[in-house]
């Protein structure tokens, strides 16, 4: 089983575009993955689509931005 561990991608879509791509069965996301970077909204879009992502760890600023 093929498996990714993200952490600080900081609104990088195109990082979850290769993992999508790549047919990876289990993605990990533990923080920053939105907030500094210019594609916020499509890494949102990204992690909504993608049925294996568990986000283990929210970091202080994508909590601010969801108004958690």
């Amino acid at each position: 089983m093929q498996f990714a561990l993200l952490t600080d991608i900081h609104g990088n879509a195109q990082v979850l575009q290769n993992i999508a791509e790549r047919g990876i069965e289990k993605i990990y996301c533990t923080g920053d993955l939105i907030g500094i970077g210019h594609q916020t909204n499509e890494v949102l879009q990204l992690l909504s689509m993608l049925p294996k992502c568990r986000i283990g760890i929210l970091s202080k600023l994508p909590m601010i931005m969801l108004n958690i």
